[in-house]
């Protein structure tokens, strides 16, 4: 341990005395400091706009591979590298890793090492593969260590406490902004006032005094030793708490976050926390420490990976084997179809219907499950926004809210317009009544005392009758009371409040001509189009966002469907695809409509506007729809370890509706758990495939992309956005307390901007343990159907997507359907591969699939639907 035992001591008055620091930063002002460490962070904004995202993704932007990514990560966060290595032996020898997929890995090898399968099996290395990370030994941890301090006790209780009060967006009766929106003023009106409890007279005149530049750079000379390096101690200040001090960095970068919104910045944290710090010190009797200044930790900084240890090859071979497995068992199932000659889809030209759903891998099942239902029945897969991309304003919504993919920045805006008038619900008389006049201290009392018992019977009535609560989150709330969508704007109409109040004709045209060209829907159109977009419901659940449509930030899709289909029917629009060569007749209609992924139901809307002529095809879609999402549900309960498997379809969907409305329910349903592989393909590659809703599915039409144009535009948004979803579950079930936010039974709700263990631990990022305990950690195979030239083409010119597969982020196999060949990427190129020899299960129906089955399931065929 470093001797803090001498030195000059901390006082009360001007912070420290007689010590000088010289700053190793010189050139470097500390917002500069700041700027550069903040992208170390958490990504994570506050947790309504949960979007799921590579956690270490600051990594992949220095330009390093997954590996070399995993051990300076580790190196940073403490956090977990693999798999334990006896794990990794334990599933080889239950047949779980396979004979081929360690070969090929071992073959992959930059130089062959003899002997290097047999090292994987038996040789011994250290069992839990980690680094030290900021959080361990350094110059915080030595301050805290040398003066019995506890952070989490001595520090952090009161620091949480501001800025959640501060950041407070609802739950509190009073807050710090209603004294200025900006934290540090807010701070000093409050502290000449009233200090609040645990707030010392010291901290308050440090704030009240100096700047948060210069309290910053005065408590850094304070408590450091000469030659300490600045940039350090700061990382470690942010690593100590990063939740918050991430969280913070996305609301300084992006105001909009928030919906009542507050200034704060990074360096005014820092700061609150170096005055908290000192004082808790101060207190402790430490005194400027004259212990060498070296700090292992520094090293960080260098921008490499930390050289691999034999524990960490070794390690890295067996993940890799145990993801070849998996990619081997997808490659095999999809080949049985891959023999065969095929179109876009066996059912194209002789579809009563269509539907065009969101990529999403929970839409695999639903899609296959209506298949089956009916033969004539044709689906595709595109972006959940289907390329509206706007912000929505309901009739009763008090701001607009972004409905596209977070990198898209909105331009447009289209408002919910209710004609009739509002219904009345208790539950939103009741929230409203309690949190205006709950916490007044006069009319709080009377409420207390006369309205107590009564409070019993409210409680009983939460538990037996959730729906009636307004802790439950209702996918199809929005659009219960129906809705006109004013969504058009003329030619010449100026934007308003930064956002045009529609789209032109034109742009709608594009709209609709972009998303049904990539999903290869240009000609043989069914008489009836349903356009499904997504959400989910779920009761006292504050990761809701995460459930639902991450193409649509976080949202339901039902509104960028409604647009969607609304636009395809005009006219106009039509008049102006014809004229581009994509022709929808005359007697095809789209309709809008939301699938809820928890409850397993589907809402039609705009059914007003349908011709008489469609309303026979109307009712039989619905009745498919019915009972394809009973059986959907009976795939999905078969997860859930704590319910029987169920006799029926019937009594599995109102199992997962009664799922949804438990107040005390931590899985109403478990999302992407389990995705691995994402498919740009036509459907005719997958269709009659049991893939366990594992996949992303983006239709594509390979012959009508000769130049490879198409394929690009779908790439830049799908590899990112699918790749993200896939690192954030990885990631979060690699080492959950680092990089998940662990369970969900001890969260508290703060502020409304994030969660966290007890009433003052730090803000959880990531995933919580319910939502990845059944997940595979396995990096995403993307899978192309187009010639090699082309996917190498479009590869040079679309660098962004380049990058996740160079550096191995993601793995890549194309699959050439003229040539019948598969390409699989490796060593900076598409290399020819030669699949394993590999039996495929095959099933009657997908019943017949994962009848008595709780596990992740092998890819099969199945012949029920099958179309002809």
């Amino acid at each position: 341990m470093h001797d803090f035992l001498t030195g000059p001591a901390l006082t009360r008055k001007g912070g420290y005395m007689n010590h000088t620091q010289p700053d190793t930063q010189a050139n470097q002002s500390v917002s500069e400091i700041l700027q550069e460490l903040r992208r170390y962070l958490p990504q994570q904004g506050p947790i309504k706009d949960f979007i799921a995202d590579n956690i270490i993704g600051v990594f992949r932007s220095e330009g390093l591979t997954f590996h070399e990514a995993l051990r300076r990560a580790s190196s940073l966060y403490g956090a977990r590298e693999y798999r334990s290595i006896s794990e990794y032996r334990r599933s080889y020898h239950q047949g779980e890793i396979s004979e081929a997929a360690i070969d090929f890995v071992v073959a992959g090898e930059d130089e062959a090492e003899s002997g290097l399968k047999a090292a994987m099996l038996n040789e011994m290395v250290h069992d839990d593969v980690r680094r030290g990370g900021f959080r361990s030994a350094g110059y915080l941890h030595g301050m805290a260590q040398s003066t019995h301090t506890v952070l989490e006790e001595d520090v952090h209780p009161v620091l949480f406490r501001l800025i959640g009060n501060f950041l407070d967006q609802g739950i509190a009766a009073v807050n710090l902004s209603l004294h200025h929106d900006d934290f540090w003023q807010a701070m000093r009106q409050q502290f000449s006032v009233l200090r609040p409890s645990g707030v010392s007279r010291y901290v308050a005149e440090r704030i009240q005094n100096e700047s948060p530049q210069m309290l910053v750079e005065s408590a850094v000379k304070a408590l450091l030793p000469r030659g300490a390096d600045t940039k350090t101690f700061v990382l470690e200040i942010l690593m100590a708490a990063r939740g918050w001090s991430g969280v913070i960095a996305q609301i300084e970068a992006r105001p909009a976050y928030l919906n009542y919104p507050r200034r704060i910045t990074l360096e005014q944290y820092v700061a609150l926390y170096l005055a908290l710090l000192s004082d808790a010190l101060i207190r402790k009797g430490y005194v400027a420490a004259s212990f060498a200044p070296a700090n292992s930790h520094a090293e960080f900084f260098s921008g490499s990976a930390p050289d691999e240890s034999r524990a960490e090859k070794l390690c890295r071979l067996w993940h890799d084997a145990a993801e070849m497995t998996h990619y081997f068992a997808v490659l095999a199932a999809i080949d049985t179809n891959a023999a065969h000659p095929r179109a876009r889809s066996a059912r194209a030209g002789t579809a009563d219907f269509q539907a065009i759903f969101c990529i999403d891998d929970r839409e695999e099942s639903i899609r296959r499950h209506l298949e089956e239902v009916n033969q004539k029945i044709e689906t595709f897969g595109a972006p959940g926004f289907f390329g509206i991309d706007m912000v929505y304003q309901g009739p009763f919504d008090a701001i607009a809210i972004k409905q596209c993919p977070v990198p898209v920045t909105p331009k447009y805006r289209v408002r919910g317009i209710y004609r009739g008038k509002r219904k009345v619900y208790l539950s939103r008389l009741e929230m409203n009544f309690w949190h205006r006049h709950g916490n007044n201290v006069l009319l709080g009392s009377v409420i207390s005392l006369f309205f107590g018992l009564l409070s019993l019977f409210r409680l009983g009535l939460s538990v037996h009758f959730p729906s009636r609560s307004f802790a439950t989150v209702d996918s199809f709330a929005a659009h219960a009371e129906a809705t006109e969508l004013h969504y058009e704007r003329p030619e010449n109409a100026e934007a308003e409040d930064g956002y045009f109040e529609g789209y032109t004709v034109t742009e709608m045209a594009e709209r609709v001509g972009r998303v049904l060209t990539q999903i290869g829907l240009r000609q043989n159109f069914a008489p009836l189009v349903a356009i499904v977009g997504h959400g989910s419901s779920s009761a006292n659940n504050p990761f809701f966002a995460a459930y639902d449509c991450g193409a649509c930030s976080g949202r339901p899709g039902l509104a960028n469907a409604r647009v969607f289909a609304l636009m395809a029917n005009r006219t106009d629009v039509r008049q102006i695809l014809a004229a581009e060569g994509l022709a929808i007749p005359e007697g095809t209609h789209f309709v809008g409509a939301l699938h809820d992924t928890t409850r397993d139901e589907i809402l039609f809307l705009d059914e007003n506007q349908i011709p008489a002529t469609h309303t026979a095809a109307l009712s039989d879609l619905k009745k498919n729809f019915a009972t394809a999402l009973k059986n959907t549900a009976l795939e999905r309960s078969r997860r859930f370890e704590d319910v029987p498997f169920q006799k029926s379809a019937e009594s599995a969907q109102k199992e997962c509706i009664a799922r949804s409305e438990m107040l005390f329910e931590p899985r109403p349903e478990y999302t992407h758990a389990t995705n691995s592989v994402g498919i740009v393909a036509p459907r005719s590659l997958t269709e009659n495939l049991f893939l366990d809703r594992r996949t992303f599915f983006n239709s594509y039409n390979p012959h009508s992309d000769p130049g490879g144009e198409i394929l690009s535009q779908i790439l830049t948004p799908f590899v990112p956005v699918c790749a993200g979803i896939n690192l954030a579950y990885y990631f979060s079930l690699l080492d959950n307390s680092v990089y998940g936010a662990g369970s969900k039974l001890p969260h508290n709700i703060f502020g409304l901007i994030g969660v966290g263990n007890g009433v003052d631990g730090d803000l959880r990022s990531g995933l919580p343990e319910q939502m990845i305990e059944i997940h595979d950690p396995f990096r995403l195979l993307i899978i192309i159907e187009q010639s090699r030239e082309i996917v190498e083409r479009v590869l040079a010119s679309n660098l962004s997507v380049a990058g996740w597969i160079q550096k191995d982020w993601v793995k890549l196999c194309v699959y050439d359907s003229a040539a019948r060949e598969y390409y699989w990427y490796t060593r900076g190129a598409l290399r020819a591969i030669v699949l394993p020899a590999a039996a495929v299960p095959e099933y009657a129906d997908s019943f017949a699939a994962f009848k008595g089955q709780r596990r992740n399931l092998v890819p099969g065929a199945i012949a029920k639907g099958r179309a002809t």
